[in-house]
């Protein structure tokens, strides 16, 4: 190693190889390794001279650098707040949030029907088979029905019609409900409007 060799006098340490410490010429020392050293033409691989830079850890972090991660990880989530925020994020345009309201909706009916038929029969069962056939449904209205309307797609994630939903339930719960809530208000506010007119 370059440590185990003492420097060849008269010759300046800048103008010797880092491994063998043989003289190299002008040209050859400013020809440096990663790990700092100039090496002469024998000894300036990296694999020649035992280099102890981390040249895997570079690429990684090339890579890291060249290519930052577009969509957040949800378990890198810290609150309902952002979680929100990455809801909103991954449903930009109205009409994919209305059809998430409409499938919510649905899903809240079913489910309201199937405790009806829980109360009313004594089957839980009931309960249960609505809720699981509303879910259904709503996810074939919130997935299906943009590909038929030739809507935009959206990249659904952060909502109980993602796979999101098996992480934190009750964050994508939170999210479609307080876009539901922003929906009521914006169609209360027109309807409150619309009234001042006549």
């Amino acid at each position: 190693m370059a440590s185990s060799r003492s420097p060849v006098r008269g010759v300046p340490e800048d103008r010797q190889c880092g491994h063998c410490r043989r003289r190299i010429s002008l040209v050859e020392s400013t020809i440096r390794c990663r790990c700092g050293l100039a090496f002469c033409e024998r000894h300036r691989a990296a694999e020649s001279h035992e280099c102890q830079f981390d040249w895997r850890q570079m690429q990684r972090d090339k890579v890291a650098r060249e290519n930052p991660k577009v969509i957040q990880a949800s378990s890198k989530l810290g609150s309902s707040k952002e979680w929100f925020e990455q809801y909103c994020k991954h449903h930009p345009e109205r009409s994919t949030q209305l059809l998430h309201l409409m499938g919510f909706l649905l899903v809240a009916a079913m489910s309201f029907r199937g405790l009806l038929l829980c109360v009313s029969q004594g089957a839980f069962i009931l309960f249960l088979r609505q809720l699981v056939l509303g879910y259904f449904l709503a996810m074939v209205l919130v997935h299906g029905l943009p590909q038929v309307l030739s809507l935009p797609a959206s990249s659904c994630r952060f909502c109980v019609f993602s796979w999101d939903v098996l992480t934190k339930p009750q964050w994508c719960l939170a999210a479609e409900c307080q876009k539901a809530k922003e929906h009521l208000n914006v169609a209360l506010a027109k309807g409150q409007h619309g009234l001042k007119r006549s």
